[in-house]
């Protein structure tokens, strides 16, 4: 009788020993649970990064960069950045992909976080970045347009003269002046070499006037001249050239 009461008391003692040991086995050491997460499947959020590089400065190729706070073309914007800005790549790349024309190029690219020089850390295209500083081309351009619809017999070519004349008095004063009759929302601006150096948007303006010249300093002050037949000079006036 005492021998199966010792084997019983010895079988119990193993069981137990054996079950605690099962526990210890499945615990989360030290080094691995900085990246142990567990996540219900059902409540989890939708991944905002893929992947992470290494931290690196890039600059902004274009002009009024927006920067915004979640990788997306419809997410809001926190601010704007000048064309050849130092950002801080943070590493982190979104999932997602667009596809976009920048200057004349069509690109498919996802979102890069980055830090602007002022601490905001948000999203940005990464098409729209530049691993190599940007050599920053400034220029002031005149931007002539007549939406009036008016039939060719009935309009009496003022508006060319006199646009003409504009130009001729431009000359020399290292302002631009061109003429547009669509894309007005992207306006590309070329150098001597035909090379794209900025988009600009006047399709405010084009709401709001059926004809007439947006004047535009790169990353400067923007305006408008009405038509008329002093419209050369009410150019060189916005600019400050005499």
């Amino acid at each position: 009788m005492n021998k199966c009461l010792f084997f019983l008391s010895s079988l119990i003692l193993f069981l137990a020993s054996s079950c605690g040991s099962d526990s210890n086995s499945t615990e989360i050491s030290d080094t691995d649970a900085s990246t142990a997460k567990v996540v219900d499947a059902e409540t989890a959020p939708t991944a905002e990064v893929e992947k992470k590089l290494e931290q690196k400065t890039v600059y902004a190729w274009v002009d009024k960069l927006r920067i915004r706070e979640k990788p997306g073309l419809k997410a809001k914007e926190m601010v704007q950045v000048a064309e050849g800005t130092a950002l801080t790549f943070t590493g982190e790349i979104s999932p997602n992909e667009i596809e976009t024309t920048l200057r004349g190029r069509k690109m498919k690219a996802p979102f890069y976080k980055v830090i602007t020089p002022t601490g905001q850390e948000g999203w940005t295209f990464a098409g729209a970045l530049s691993n190599q500083a940007i050599d920053v081309e400034s220029y002031r351009i005149a931007i002539a347009f007549d939406q009036r619809g008016l039939d060719p017999e009935e309009d009496s070519g003022d508006f060319g003269y006199y646009l003409s004349e504009a130009g001729q008095m431009l000359l020399g004063t290292g302002i631009d002046l061109i003429y547009v009759d669509e894309k007005f929302h992207n306006v590309e601006v070329k150098n001597g070499k035909g090379e794209i150096i900025g988009v600009e948007n006047i399709s405010s303006f084009i709401k709001k006037h059926n004809t007439g010249i947006v004047c535009i300093e790169k990353g400067g002050k923007m305006g408008f001249v009405p038509y008329d037949p002093g419209m050369g000079k009410g150019v060189k006036r916005f600019f400050g050239v005499k």
